[in-house]
């Protein structure tokens, strides 16, 4: 399975050891490489085995970083501490504020209520603000790991590093971060190899099939993206029915196959999904159905 993605989307069988060295990776691949299958792109976490192991084995092979790791792995928990915090404080707020309206004794004891009720009122604007600045710098962060633009145009890469390390400067000084930029900025040098590798894949498919249009290329690009499907599941909030593809049942199992919806939980994968029964299956029809979207989410790096 080839793909830009910067995220692991096949998993290979491997045996189990308590610590897992260069020279066991090294062993892995050549296992690998003797079954037949060439590898062409590395996607990986930061391990320094599998650094040391790419180094030796595999030096003129494009090593991306798996933006999971490299990002999600170390912001997103603190995005969700701080969210968890807000509202907790929050709901603390709502709480004191319920106890001074049903409040019935002597104005001292009042008196100490409210008191109460500002405290936990000045708590919760202060984590509602933390929280809010650190989503901001973390979603802006996300954003610039997207590789296409509003019009399916490959943005450009120095751009998005410089917009990263922008953000990262602001999570640094302004909100004391320190220890997770610099966790951070130790994988920037491979973070965002996949637009070299996108930019290389637009060239050879250009020259290759001079017929495509840029028009068609470019909505083919903003289909592939991450963040167009993430509207559509939007979308998808508001309006009951949707127009999604039909799963073709095929050969592989004789009971009939339930609808394949075009959206759902995890995007990368059902993305696979959906491009694989469309190359194979080349006559399937969009079919309408009654659909209630419920808990979809959009995936986070």
């Amino acid at each position: 399975m080839i793909t830009v993605d910067p995220i692991s989307t096949v998993i290979l069988k491997i045996e189990l050891l308590d610590k897992r060295t260069a020279e066991n990776w090294i062993k892995h691949w050549e296992t690998i490489e003797i079954n037949g299958y060439i590898p062409i792109y590395l996607v990986c976490d930061g391990g320094t085995a599998l650094a040391k192991a790419h180094e030796e084995h595999l030096p003129d092979l494009i090593k991306q970083l798996y933006t999971y790791h490299a990002v999600a792995h170390i912001l997103g928990v603190i995005d969700k501490r701080l969210g968890k915090a807000a509202c907790d404080a929050i709901e603390k707020e709502y709480a004191s504020n319920v106890i001074i309206e049903g409040a019935n004794c002597e104005e001292s004891k009042i008196q100490r209520l409210i008191k109460r009720y500002e405290e936990n009122q000045k708590k919760a604007q202060e984590l509602i603000e933390r929280y809010d600045s650190f989503h901001y710098l973390y979603i802006s962060i996300l954003k610039e790991l997207e590789l296409f633009d509003e019009t399916g145009k490959l943005r450009d890469r120095q751009t998005a590093e410089e917009n990263i390390e922008t953000c990262l400067d602001l999570l640094e000084t302004e909100m004391g971060y320190e220890k997770q930029v610099k966790k951070i900025r130790r994988f920037m040098g491979d973070l965002l190899n996949y637009f070299e590798v996108a930019d290389v894949i637009l060239e050879e498919l250009l020259a290759k099939h001079p017929e495509i249009s840029k028009e068609v290329l470019e909505a083919v690009c903003l289909a592939w993206d991450i963040n167009f499907w993430g509207k559509i599941q939007r979308t998808l909030d508001i309006y009951i029915w949707a127009n999604l593809i039909e799963k073709p049942i095929g050969k592989r199992c004789s009971k009939k196959r339930k609808t394949t919806f075009l959206i759902d939980a995890d995007v990368y994968h059902k993305r696979i999904e959906l491009l694989r029964h469309l190359f194979y299956h080349p006559d399937t029809v969009p079919k309408e159905i009654c659909f209630r979207r419920i808990g979809l989410k959009v995936l986070a790096f």
